[in-house]
């Protein structure tokens, strides 16, 4: 999974001139384990797993490195439904619980625990 997003300053706030848009980009490797109820026409689950993320928040014109890898926890449910013999519409709900990441330096700031919660739709081809 990766994920990114920016915030530029507000052109209209006079204290934030000059100030850097900052960038976020967070990518996990997130095997799971599930439980699934249903059919093979349709079925939803449950399912939970570790999570081996990486986290990066810095200014967008500069170089941001990858820091250093974490271990936290993902959970959530979803459905997936055919809508023909190969054709399926999925969905899927997820929360991440990061743990918080030590400063190593000037390099990696301090960044606290926190969670974030993906929602994610698309088909499916069998």
């Amino acid at each position: 999974m990766r994920a990114s997003g920016s915030k530029a300053p507000d052109p209209e706030d006079e204290t934030a001139v000059g100030d850097p848009t900052i960038e976020t980009r967070f990518s996990a490797l997130v095997p799971q384990v599930s439980l699934n109820f249903g059919t093979s026409r349709g079925w939803s689950y449950i399912g939970g797993g570790v999570a081996f993320m990486r986290r990066a928040t810095g200014d967008v014109d500069a170089e941001v490195a990858d820091w250093p890898r974490l271990m936290g926890i993902h959970y959530g449910g979803g459905a997936r439904w055919f809508m023909s013999q190969h054709v399926a519409f999925n969905f899927d709900m997820r929360f991440y619980r990061i743990p918080e990441q030590e400063a190593e330096g000037t390099e990696v700031p301090f960044q606290p625990k926190s969670r974030m919660f993906l929602i994610t739709a698309g088909l499916s081809f069998k």
